[in-house]
C-alpha cells in the first residue's frame, strides 16, 4: 500500500556572516487532508545563487508527516539506493505511526498520471507492519542480498521482539514502479525489548561472504551480571540475491548459526547501554570490513574486526575483548559516541576519516570529534575541555565546540563528501537544541551546521563561525505548531546522494517536532537540493467572459478578434516548488508588447504565477501560438519554456465594389476584401460576381490577390451588380480533416453615389434669460426641392418648416433654465432623415426682476401704516407672479401677487406707535426659472 508524502512549507534562505538562516514562507495544509504538493521559496529572502561547489542548497523542500508521527526520527545513515538507478533515494522513518511509519522517495516512483513525467516528490513508497500496528521506525541498511538494491528494516515497537527485513528487487508493476516484498522476519529472544531503538545500520561485510550485514541495537539489555550494559546484534546478509515468494522467520539467539547471526556484542560495564554502530570499512587492513561500536554512557568507541564466518555466531564481550576481535578505539567525554559517521577525506590526505558526536541528549552541550583516518591504528583520546583529539603518536584530528549551551551539537552527524570542490570532504552536524535568535518561540528550534573540511588540530568554535568555516541552517516552526513544542531541526542529518538527478550531491535534515497542527507533532524532513535544478513553465490562456474567464483549450480554441485573453504562467522547479523569476509571454515566438518581462510571484507552495495583466487581443486572423519562456537563474535552475497554446482567430470581412470605365462601353468591377480587425491583407478566397441573380460568366469565382478581385462587364449592366466573398477556412485544431472558418463571407452591391445635403445651424443667441426669444437659422446646401426641416431641442421637435436654402425657426420661450442641445435635420417626403446638422448648445439662465418701488405715507401713532408697493416686470417682459414679503421689526407679512395685480399691491401693516424700517422683497412663483428681486427698504414715519 502506498501513501503520498505530504510536503509542508518551504524555507526562505539567507546567508549572513556564514550563517544560513531559514524561516517559513508558506503555511502547509492540514496533514489530514493535504495532497502531495511542493513548496515555494520566497524571492524576498532567497540567497545569492549557490553553485555546485557551494555548501548552501539551491532550495529546500519539506516532507511532512501526519498526525503525531514525528517523522524524521530516522534518516538513512549513508546514501541509500533502493531502486539501483545510481541515484540516492530519500528514506525517513517516524517514531510512532498508525499504519504509516516509514517513507521512501526514489526516481522510479516519480511519475505523473501519464507515467512519463519525472518529479521530485510525487508517489513515495510506504511501509507498515500491518494496518493497525504502531511501529518503532525503519532504516535503510544497505544491500544485504547482493542484488544491487539497498534494503530496509522495519523496526518494531519498544515492546515487540520481531524485526522485519524488506528486500528490494528489480520487479516492477504495470505503472513502472518497483515492488517491495517483506521476505524475512527476525524473531529475537523472549523478553527482548527496545530493539533497534538507537541503531539499525548497515554493518558492511563483516564476515567476508560478499553480502552486506546489518547491526541492530538492544541498548537496554542486561547480559551476565551487568545491568543495562547493552547489546548489539550483527545479522548476516541474506544468502539469496532473488526475492523469494514467501516470508521466512529467523530465530535470533547468541547460539544462532552464522548464516543468520554474524556476531553478538555485549557492553563492557553496567549502565554502558551499548547503543551505536557504524561500518568503517577495512581499518586494520586484513581484507575484511570492520565495525565501530559505541557507548555514549561510557564515552567510548570500540573497533570490532571483521572475521570469516564460523559455524556459529561470534560472541564478543567488550569487557574482555581479544585483540584479534578488536580493541578500544576512542575515548572521550560523557556522551561521546552518541553518533558515528564515515566522513570521507576531511583533511585531504587521501585516507577515510570519521566523525564522532558527543551529545548524550537533545539538550546537552555536545561536541564533535573529527578523527583523521591516518591515525586509525592508534587509540584516540578526545579532551573536550582542552579541545584536542590526540592519538598515541600525536594529533589525530580536531574538536568542534558548540555555539550555545544545551544545543545538542553532534546528536547526529554525517559526512557529505567534497561539496565545494576543494579536495576535502565537508560535514553536516545536527544541533537539535539550538535556540534560534530573535524569537522566544524558537527555543530548541534546532540547527544544522554545514562545515568545510580542513586539516590541523586547532578546535573549531562554532560560536565564532565564519563563512570560511561553513554555514548554519536554522530551524523554524510550522504555522500551527503549539507553543512549547520545539521543532528539533537537526535531530537527524543524512547524506542522501543525488536525489534529484542533477549531478550534484544533496543532503537532508530532520525536524521531528516541527508541525503545522497544534495538536500533533507531525515531524518533517527538509531535503537540501544543490546545484542547478530543472525548471518548468506551464501556461494557462483564458478568454474573458464578464467578470470571469473561460480556459482556452483545444476544444474551444476558436476566438474572435474582439476576445480579450488573460495569460498566466506558473514557474516551478522539478520539485514542484514555485520559484520567483521573470517570465516573457510571446505570440508566434515574438515578445508580447507590455508583457515581455513579468515577475512571477509565489502565491502558494506549488504556485508562482506571472500574469499578463493587461490582457491581449489577437487582431490578426488565422492560427497563432501563444507561449511563455523563462531564462533561468545560473547555478540555481534552468531556463524553461511552456508548451505553446494554439488558437484560431476568426475575423469578419468588409467588401467594397467600385466600377471604372473600360474600352468598348464596358466597365471594370473591382471588389476589395479587407478583414474587419486584422491589418494583414487577404491573400486567399474568391469573389463571385453576379448580375441580379445570374452569375457573371467567367467571374463565378475570381481569386483574391492582395485583397482584390476584378471582373469586366457591359456598362449597361452596372446598376444590378453584386459581389460575394467566399470567406476563408483553416484546418481545425482538434480534427485536421474538419475546416473552421477564420474569415467570414461578405457581400457588396454597386450603387451610384448619392448627393448628400449638408445642414448648417446658427442661433441668434447662445444664451438667453428664461422666457426670452431666440431664432434658429438653418442653411441647406445644396437647397433641396422637397422635404421638411425640423428643429429639435434634445430629442423633442419644437419647430418645423418647409425645406429651402435657408429656413428660420423660432425657439420656444418655455425652455427651462440650463443647457439645451439644439439640432436641425432634413426629412425626406417618406419621413426618413437624410441629413442632420451638428448640435449647438443653448444656455437658458434665470430671468430677473428689478428692485420693488415703495411709498409709505405717514401714519398716526397707534394706527396701521400703509405701504404701496410696485414690482417691476420680469426681464422677459411678463408680469411678476409670486409673493411679496414685507418685514418690519422682525415680523414678516406675505402678500400674494398675481398677473392681475400688474405688479402693484398695497399692504396695511400692524398698528405701530413709532417709526420703523420696512424691508420688501419679491419672491417669484417659479423660483427655478426667475430670480428673486433685490431687497427694497423704506422708513415708516409717524405723523405729528
Amino acid at each position: 500500500m502506498r501513501r503520498p508524502l505530504r510536503t509542508s512549507a518551504s524555507l526562505a534562505l539567507t546567508l549572513v556572516g556564514g550563517v544560513l538562516a531559514s524561516a517559513p514562507v508558506h503555511a502547509a495544509t492540514s496533514p489530514a487532508t493535504s495532497p502531495a504538493t511542493s513548496p515555494a521559496t520566497s524571492p524576498a529572502t532567497s540567497p545569492a545563487a549557490p553553485s555546485a561547489s557551494s555548501l548552501a542548497p539551491s532550495t529546500l523542500t519539506w516532507h511532512g508527516g501526519k498526525a503525531d508521527q514525528q517523522l524524521g526520527q530516522r534518516l538513512n545513515g549513508e546514501v541509500c539506493d533502493l531502486d539501483a538507478d545510481g541515484l540516492g533515494d530519500l528514506t525517513a522513518g517516524a517514531a510512532v505511526g498508525y499504519g504509516s511509519p516509514a517513507y521512501a522517495d526514489m526516481p522510479s516512483y516519480r511519475r505523473d498520471v501519464s507515467g512519463n513525467q519525472d518529479s521530485y516528490i510525487d508517489l513515495p513508497q510506504w511501509w507498515s507492519h500491518h494496518a493497525d500496528s504502531a511501529l518503532g521506525g525503519w532504516q535503510c541498511v544497505g544491500d544485504v542480498n547482493a542484488d544491487g538494491h539497498d534494503d530496509v528494516v522495519q523496526l518494531p515497537a519498544a515492546s515487540a521482539r520481531t524485526l522485519g527485513l524488506n528486500l528490494f528487487g528489480a520487479t516492477r508493476n504495470s505503472a513502472g514502479r518497483l515492488l517491495d516484498n517483506r521476505v524475512r522476519n527476525y524473531q529475537f529472544p523472549t523478553g527482548s525489548t527496545n530493539l533497534a531503538a538507537t541503531a539499525a545500520e548497515a554493518a558492511g561485510d563483516l564476515d567476508g561472504d560478499g553480502r552486506g550485514d546489518l547491526v541492530v541495537s538492544q541498548h537496554t539489555a542486561s547480559t551476565g551480571d551487568r545491568a543495562g550494559n547493552g547489546r548489539l546484534w550483527v545479522l548476516a546478509g541474506v544468502e539469496s540475491a532473488t526475492v523469494p515468494s514467501a516470508v521466512r522467520t529467523v530465530p535470533v539467539s547468541t547460539g544462532a548459526a552464522s548464516t543468520d547471526v554474524v556476531a553478538v556484542i555485549d557492553g563492557a560495564a553496567p549502565g554502558d547501554a551499548l547503543a551505536q554502530a557504524q561500518q568503517v570499512g577495512d581499518v586494520n587492513g586484513d581484507g575484511l570490513d570492520d565495525l565501530a561500536v559505541a557507548s555514549p554512557a561510557a564515552g567510548t568507541v570500540w573497533l570490532v574486526h571483521g572475521r570469516a564466518a564460523g559455524a556459529q555466531a561470534r560472541h564478543l564481550d567488550l569487557s574482555a575483548l581479544d585483540p584479534a576481535d578488536g580493541r578500544v578505539w576512542m575515548r572521550g567525554p560523557a556522551g561521546f559516541g552518541a553518533s558515528l559517521a564515515l566522513a570521507d577525506d576531511v583533511d585531504g590526505d587521501g585516507v577515510e576519516d570519521y566523525l564522532v558526536g558527543a551529545a548524550d541528549g537533545l539538550d546537552a552541550d555536545g561536541g564533535v570529534a573529527v578523527v583523521f583516518g591516518a591515525a586509525a591504528e592508534q587509540q584516540i583520546t578526545v579532551d573536550a575541555t582542552a579541545g584536542t583529539v590526540r592519538g598515541t603518536a600525536g594529533s589525530a584530528g580536531y574538536w568542534i565546540t558548540a555555539a550555545q549551551r544545551g544545543e545538542g551539537l553532534g546528536y547526529s552527524v554525517a559526512g557529505l563528501g567534497d561539496l565545494d570542490g576543494d579536495g576535502r570532504s565537508d560535514l553536516l552536524i545536527g544541533a537539535p537544541g539550538h535556540d534560534v535568535a530573535g524569537d522566544a518561540a524558537l527555543v530548541d528550534a534546532g540547527a544544522a551546521y554545514l562545515l568545510r573540511g580542513r586539516g590541523g588540530e586547532a578546535p573549531l568554535r562554532l560560536s565564532e563561525l565564519t563563512s570560511a568555516d561553513g554555514d548554519r541552517l536554522d530551524g523554524s516552526r510550522g504555522e500551527g505548531q503549539a507553543a512549547g513544542r520545539p521543532s528539533r531541526f537537526g535531530q537527524q542529518v543524512a547524506r542522501v546522494g543525488d536525489v534529484d538527478a542533477n549531478g550534484v550531491e544533496d543532503y537532508a535534515v530532520a525536524a521531528p517536532g516541527r508541525s503545522d497542527h497544534a495538536s500533533y507533532r507531525q515531524g518533517a524532513v527538509a531535503v537540501a537540493l544543490r546545484g542547478e535544478l530543472d525548471a518548468s513553465l506551464t501556461l494557462a490562456v483564458s478568454r474573458r467572459v464578464g467578470d470571469g474567464g473561460e480556459l482556452v483549450g483545444s476544444a474551444n480554441a476558436v476566438l474572435s478578434t474582439k476576445d480579450v485573453l488573460d495569460l498566466r504562467a506558473n514557474l516551478r522547479l522539478s520539485t514542484r516548488q514555485g520559484v520567483a523569476g521573470e517570465v516573457e509571454f510571446t505570440v508566434d515566438g515574438e515578445p508580447l508588447a507590455g508583457c515581455e518581462s513579468v515577475a512571477a510571484s509565489i502565491t502558494a507552495p506549488h504556485r508562482s504565477f506571472a500574469f499578463c495583466e493587461q490582457g491581449t487581443s489577437l487582431t490578426e486572423y488565422g492560427r497563432h501560438e501563444i507561449g511563455a519562456g523563462h531564462a533561468g537563474e545560473a547555478g540555481r535552475w534552468s531556463a524553461a519554456r511552456a508548451t505553446t497554446t494554439p488558437v484560431l482567430v476568426v475575423d469578419g470581412t468588409t467588401l467594397s465594389l467600385d466600377a471604372e470605365p473600360a474600352p468598348g462601353d464596358r466597365v471594370t468591377l473591382t471588389a476589395a476584401v479587407s478583414a474587419a480587425s486584422s491589418t494583414a491583407a487577404v491573400e486567399a478566397g474568391a469573389v463571385a460576381f453576379a448580375l441580379g441573380d445570374q452569375p457573371v460568366t467567367g467571374c463565378e469565382a475570381v481569386a483574391v490577390v492582395d485583397g482584390v478581385a476584378t471582373c469586366e462587364i457591359p456598362e449597361a449592366d452596372l446598376t444590378q451588380v453584386t459581389a460575394a466573398f467566399s470567406g476563408l477556412t483553416a484546418p481545425s485544431l482538434t480534427d485536421p480533416q474538419r475546416e473552421v472558418t477564420v474569415l467570414e463571407p461578405s457581400t457588396a452591391t454597386y450603387q451610384e453615389e448619392a448627393v448628400q445635403t449638408s445642414v448648417g445651424l446658427t442661433l441668434s443667441r447662445r444664451s438667453l434669460g428664461y422666457g426670452g426669444a431666440a431664432t434658429a437659422t438653418v442653411a441647406l446646401s445644396p437647397a433641396p426641392t422637397a422635404g421638411t426641416v425640423e428643429l429639435l431641442v434634445g430629442q423633442r421637435v419644437v419647430a418645423t418648416g418647409r425645406a429651402a436654402g435657408t429656413v428660420r425657426l423660432a425657439l420656444p420661450r418655455t425652455m427651462a433654465v440650463g443647457s439645451h442641445r439644439v439640432q436641425a435635420r432634413l426629412r425626406a417626403a417618406d419621413g426618413t432623415t437624410t441629413a442632420s446638422s451638428s448640435a449647438v448648445t443653448l444656455w437658458v439662465v434665470r430671468a430677473t426682476v428689478g428692485r420693488p418701488k415703495l411709498r409709505a405715507p405717514r401714519f398716526k401713532v397707534g394706527t396701521r401704516p400703509t405701504l404701496v408697493i410696485r414690482v417691476p416686470r420680469v426681464s422677459n417682459g411678463t408680469q411678476p407672479v409670486g409673493v411679496v414679503k414685507v418685514t418690519v421689526g422682525g415680523r414678516t407679512t406675505k402678500v400674494k401677487l398675481t398677473a392681475k395685480h400688474r405688479g402693484a399691491v398695497t399692504v396695511r401693516l400692524a398698528k405701530r406707535r413709532g417709526p420703523a424700517i420696512a424691508k420688501v422683497r419679491f419672491v417669484p412663483a417659479k423660483a427655478g426659472q426667475v430670480a428673486a428681486s433685490p431687497v427694497a427698504r423704506v422708513k415708516l414715519r409717524v405723523r405729528r
